[in-house]
């Protein structure tokens, strides 16, 4: 079954609108934007046939990969919590998968990261590439 995307008459399965409707929810954006974010990522990951990106294009590759950071970082985290949560442990360190934390990575990723999760009630403490939380 498909659905109207309104205002462009475009069908979309209906499944699909679920996992996106719910990957909205997960970025906290509106369904047009995950929608517009998806597709502008697309584009940009399609290099010319030549393979030249622009440098404009790298930035925003570069701007998306840090903004998608910050959601993989939240959702490693809260595998490791659901796992470690089963065997009685209640605090837990999720290595970020930086070498290093430059400020860029820091305003972009750890903190957007360790916001949402405190906003869900956790205790979070940056420590060298690692997030340590408490639950």
């Amino acid at each position: 079954m498909s659905r109207d995307i309104a205002p462009f008459g475009l069908r979309m399965p209906s499944e699909l609108k679920s996992e996106l409707e719910s990957n909205a929810k997960v970025n906290r954006r509106s369904m047009n934007a995950e929608l517009i974010d998806r597709l502008e990522k697309s584009l940009l990951s399609a290099t010319t046939p030549t393979g030249e990106l622009s440098a404009a294009d790298a930035k925003k590759l570069a701007e998306h990969a840090l903004e998608d950071g910050a959601a993989a970082l939240v959702a490693k985290c809260l595998e490791e919590v659901s796992r470690m949560a089963r065997q009685g442990v209640t605090e837990v360190s999720a290595d970020t998968g930086f070498d290093a934390i430059s400020a860029e990575v820091e305003e972009s990723v750890i903190q957007p990261a360790k916001a949402r999760l405190e906003g869900l009630g956790y205790v979070v403490t940056a420590l060298d590439c690692n997030l340590i939380v408490r639950f």
